[in-house]
Formats: structure tokens, sequence, C-alpha cells
């Protein structure tokens, strides 16, 4: 038997936690997955994409073979529909709080300075905590942001436009802000570029 899992994922009470209590002191043989290198993606979709193509697909995955397959097989830079599913299925086990605190997250197209995350959140980071357990937000280097580029641009994509906005509008206030608590950062020139960006569009499908 072939078990394939996502350890990020493996929250407690997961019911592979169960298997895993139960395989316990039989042979096994465990196989530690890595993200695809650059070379690998370009290897795996260079072919029908063009390098420059597969060298922005690895940025917005992270080499994540799923994710590099469905991104690679449209024409554009349209997220499938497959991966608005899998961001879907993986939002759904979340509490609202920390769904909503995602969204607020998501119209920022960088990784997030913890100052410019607590004004975001009102300073409830422990909002995030669930995210974090599933595998869709890390912290890194002290900054916090989406494992995947493609997963913030569904969650954007999904949010109504009236809100994104309201959402963006709130963001840039915060930016000013927090800005003489933040360390140097990308969030300011990404911001200020899309300031005027209508909502919820970024990425080819309407939000709901």
């Amino acid at each position: 038997m072939v078990l394939g899992l996502q350890p990020a994922a493996l929250a407690p009470g997961h019911p592979a936690q169960v298997l895993l209590g139960a395989v316990a002191g039989v042979p096994v043989g465990y196989l530690d997955l890595q993200p695809l290198s650059p070379a690998a993606v370009a290897a795996m979709v260079g072919l029908r994409t063009g390098r420059s193509r597969a060298v922005a697909l690895h940025r917005a995955t992270g080499g994540n073979p799923f994710l590099v397959a469905r991104a690679s097989a449209g024409a554009s830079d349209a997220i499938p529909e497959e991966v608005y599913d899998a961001v879907a299925r993986r939002m759904a086990r979340l509490p609202a709080a920390t769904v909503a605190a995602m969204e607020k997250l998501s119209v920022v197209p960088s990784d997030i300075d913890p100052a410019l995350a607590v004004a975001l959140l009102d300073g409830d980071l422990a909002a995030l905590a669930p995210a974090e357990t599933h595998g869709l937000i890390a912290l890194d280097g002290g900054r916090f942001g989406f494992r995947h580029e493609v997963v913030r641009r569904a969650i954007e994509a999904r949010i109504p436009a009236q809100r994104h906005r309201r959402l963006r509008t709130a963001a840039a206030a915060a930016l000013l802000a927090s800005a003489p608590r933040l360390r140097p950062g990308p969030e300011a020139r990404p911001m200020a570029h899309r300031a005027g960006t209508p909502g919820g569009g970024n990425s080819g499908r309407p939000a709901p």
C-alpha cells in the first residue's frame, strides 16, 4: 500500500493520525518528498510552456507538483479550475475567522511584515493558526506569506468585487499606518501599483 500525506495538513484528530498510529511498530518505509527544483519544473513543463514560463511557474507554485501540473496545462496565467477546487476544499475546513483573515492578507501581493499583519488583522494573528496548520500560510524569516502564490491568487479571486475594494483600501491604510514599524520589504510598491485595481479578478476567474 502506498499512502501520500501532507504533514502540514495533519491537524490533530485527522483520520490519517489514527492510521499512522495503527501501523506503529510495523515495518514501514517513509519517503520525504521535497518540492520540485526550478530545473525539475523546467524539465516537467518546459517543452509545453517555454523556459521563461517554467521559471514563473516554479515561483508561483513553490515547486508543488500538483500545482505545477495543473497550472502548466493552460496556455495563459489563469488559474485552472482544479486549483480553485483544491483551495476551496481546504478553505472549507477552516474556521470563518481564519478564512476572513486569509482574505485580508491575500490582497497584499507579497510576503507581509508582522507589523502590517497585526494592523490588517486588528491584532488577531491567532486567526492564522489553522491556516498554518493546514499548510496554506507560512512564517518564513519573520514574515507571513502564503505557501504558494497561486493559492494567494485563488483566494483573492474568490472575494466579491465590493469586498475586495474595501479590503484593498484597508490594506493601503494599514500599510501607511504601520510604515514606521515595518522592516524593509516588498509590500509598498505592489500595493501602490495596484491600489486602483478592481477587486477579485486578477486570475481570470470571476469572484462569486
